[in-house]
């Protein structure tokens, strides 16, 4: 997870071990914040487990809460479903603005899968979260923290992606359901008073002007990621296919990126070229071939890596050649393209292909 924790202008990087033995502790779990310079990642400093006894796989999720304070939490969860944040004000000799146990309500049983921030409501500045796993949920903050009397359940996801795809200002939610035929996305629309505890709509292959057939194993939903798109006030979404099997290449994988707009997903206009977008590796000037088992689209990551007020996409396919794995690279522009597409292998940077590395299978940034 990187953020700059300790506000010196340079990312740091908080890396969880949660296989880690913490003396007799097996599988206790442990947290490293490695601090960012000039000269890239430098030290680190461990983040203490508040309540070793209670819990095993410390830091198996993170997650920074950023809000008006300009100060990132980080929330660390475990093989359960309390949620250990440390507030901000991270020091390099180890210190923190002290912390808190968010425990979600008894509804809420198993271990969170992942924790993704946001902020709702939109006036109050304050980082809220969603949580996905056994138990999908989203809780909203507060100036003293995240509060537990304000989770509200949702349906069982995978994977989250949090933005204003309906124009209004205020974020909504996207979950994803891969295994749910052949796979599916719910976006619940947020206003004033935050989400919607109800499915605002559905998405899925089969939807107008979505690009491809929904098919069982296509997995559509499985990654999900989100930027805002230059050109339009709502946000863009990047939904991952990595079961999608095209010609007879099974399960190698697609990415489908969709704009919102002022009625959400479910009013993509008629011209769907310019409001969808389908990308595998037949696609004209993408590096690689479709084959079978590659999975294109297992991960993404969206953002302006240029600093040019455009997105660019990065596309993870971990299986590429047997597991070595590689990342697709598309720089962005106002009309979504290949053109240009470079692929980056393991071996291309320095990453040693034995033992099948799995190159791309996460991408954060």
């Amino acid at each position: 997870m990187a953020q700059d924790f300790n506000g010196d202008g340079y990312a740091d990087l908080a890396v969880g071990s949660p296989g880690e033995d913490i003396g007799t502790d097996t599988d206790g779990g442990t947290v490293a914040i490695l601090w960012g310079s000039d000269a890239g990642l430098t030290s680190g400093v461990t983040v203490a487990d508040p309540a070793p006894a209670s819990h095993d796989k410390f830091g198996q999720v993170l997650a920074a809460l950023v809000d008006s304070d300009q100060k990132p939490d980080l929330a660390i969860g475990s093989d359960i479903p309390t949620i250990d944040v440390y507030r901000g004000g991270f020091t390099k000799a180890g210190g923190n603005g002290g912390g808190y146990r968010f425990v979600p309500p008894a509804s809420v049983t198993g271990a969170p899968t992942a924790i993704a921030s946001g902020n709702f409501a939109g006036e109050d500045l304050i980082a809220d979260i969603v949580v996905t796993g056994p138990s999908t949920y989203y809780a909203l903050g507060s100036a003293t923290g995240l509060n537990p009397a304000s989770a509200v359940k949702l349906p069982t996801s995978t994977s989250v992606a949090i933005g204003d795809f309906d124009n209004n200002y205020y974020e909504d939610i996207a979950l994803g359901a891969p295994n749910e035929g052949g796979g599916a996305v719910r976006v619940f629309n947020s206003d004033t008073k935050g989400p919607s505890a109800t499915v605002s709509y559905t998405v899925t292959q089969d939807s107008p002007n979505i690009p491809g057939t929904s098919e069982p194993g296509d997995r559509f939903g499985a990654s999900l990621e989100v930027a805002a798109s230059p050109g339009y006030g709502s946000h863009l979404l990047a939904i991952g296919a990595p079961g999608e099997s095209l010609g007879s290449a099974t399960g190698t994988g697609a990415v489908t990126l969709v704009n919102g707009g002022e009625k959400g997903f479910d009013a993509i206009g008629a011209d769907s070229s310019t409001y969808a977008w389908f990308f595998a590796q037949s696609t004209p000037n993408v590096p690689g071939n479709d084959e079978t088992g590659d999975h294109f689209g297992s991960s993404l990551h969206l953002a302006d890596t240029h600093n040019d007020q455009r997105w660019d996409l990065l596309v993870g396919v971990p299986d590429e050649n047997a597991g070595d794995g590689a990342a697709v690279y598309f720089r962005g522009n106002n009309d979504p393209g290949a053109t240009g597409t470079p692929g980056i292998s393991a071996s291309g940077t320095g990453v040693s292909t034995s033992g099948s590395p799995l190159f791309g299978v996460h991408l954060t940034g």
